[in-house]
């Protein structure tokens, strides 16, 4: 098995999540900066009487009480979990006085919080090599088969990526024996905590006017990155690809190479960010990847807001909301909003050889 190291470094705002979020009951904000605490902790080490206090704040409704008492143990660092900066428009919104409790929920990053580390997820980069692997490989298709695959997916559109796996990658869902990726692993990475900061983010048309559905807000932790103007926390990853396995005849599977791997990537991605830049003009006159990638490098897009064409394949998998077919980039971006003003968008990302 061959494997290669690379350094991981995030080019624009990165949210690596499974949606879970925590609310102004479990954080606090300090001096610009989240500390998020344990309230189970802090409830289990109350006397009786400050927990009957707490007790009875819940049970009268009175959230803003229950809170403050929770907020008050957590001066105590026993109970705190880690802290992360917080950027000027998200401290904006969490400072304006509001009924919509949702305003204060944050969704944030994968972390060992044992070890006090941000965790980067192997699979999330796997799954982006997968895609422009599964993308190339359709290319190559002859178009009888790609007429094949239209009217199945028309027929199918909940099973688009399982059909689509089955006719390029050559083997059925239900034997993963016979997976050529099964050579591909990826180590998960992991970043310090002053790696993260917490940033609203927006969602803007294609005219760049805000559309933030019924007023929600979103926050999110998110990876420092180059767009910030800064050089980011990077981390080492580890790619492993068995590439004399998937080559072996006897095995029945599609040869996949290191050449092919990251030519399969940097035709996929630097094609899609070149797509997204020229259709949402407020995405123009910043260098948000380099037009000319490093030697050895390769981009990928990963983790939430990378929007369905980062998941799509060329001339075959259509996007849908709300019944609707998704055209090419969609009618809008998620975008991170820096301290400089500016609205970037999520999950470019470097993997430099190390």
């Amino acid at each position: 098995m061959d494997e290669r190291v690379f350094r991981f470094t995030p080019l624009t705002p990165v949210h690596f999540g499974a949606g879970e979020a925590i609310t102004p009951e479990e954080y606090k904000i300090e001096n610009n900066t989240l500390v998020r605490f344990n309230p189970h902790a802090i409830i289990a080490a109350w006397n009786p009487v400050m927990r009957q206090r707490f007790e009875r704040a819940i049970e009268a409704n009175n959230l803003e009480e229950a809170r403050r008492l929770l907020h008050e143990a957590a001066r105590d660092r026993r109970f705190e979990l880690y802290r992360a900066a917080v950027g000027q428009a998200a401290l904006a919104e969490f400072e304006r006085p509001s009924r919509d409790i949702r305003r204060g929920d944050i969704q944030v990053l994968f972390r060992n919080l044992h070890a006090g580390k941000v965790v980067v997820p192997g699979s999330a980069i796997k799954g982006a090599i997968r895609t422009a692997i599964v993308n190339a490989l359709a290319a190559s298709l002859e178009d009888p088969a790609k007429q094949q695959i239209r009217a199945a997916l028309e027929r199918q559109r909940d099973r688009a990526w399982e059909l689509l796996e089955a006719r390029t990658l050559e083997y059925e869902r239900n034997k993963t024996e016979l997976d050529p990726l099964r050579g591909l692993r990826v180590s998960d990475g992991e970043l310090p905590p002053e790696a993260v900061r917490v940033d609203r983010v927006l969602v803007q048309n294609r005219s760049g006017r805000q559309n933030q559905a019924r007023g929600i807000q979103v926050h999110v932790e998110r990876l420092l990155s180059r767009a910030d103007g800064i050089e980011p926390p990077s981390c080492l990853i580890r790619i492993a690809l068995a590439e004399e396995w998937t080559r072996d005849r006897r095995t029945g599977l599609k040869p996949l190479g290191w050449e092919f791997v990251a030519q399969a990537c940097n035709y996929f991605f630097p094609q899609r960010y070149q797509q997204e830049v020229e259709h949402f003009p407020f995405l123009q006159g910043r260098e948000w990847v380099p037009a000319q990638l490093p030697e050895g490098a390769i981009l990928l897009r990963v983790g939430r807001f990378s929007h369905f064409e980062s998941l799509s394949v060329d001339g075959l998998r259509s996007g849908w909301q709300r019944r609707r077919p998704i055209e090419g980039m969609g009618s809008s971006r998620s975008l991170c909003m820096l301290d400089r003003g500016v609205a970037a968008p999520f999950g470019w990302v470097l993997l430099e050889p190390a």
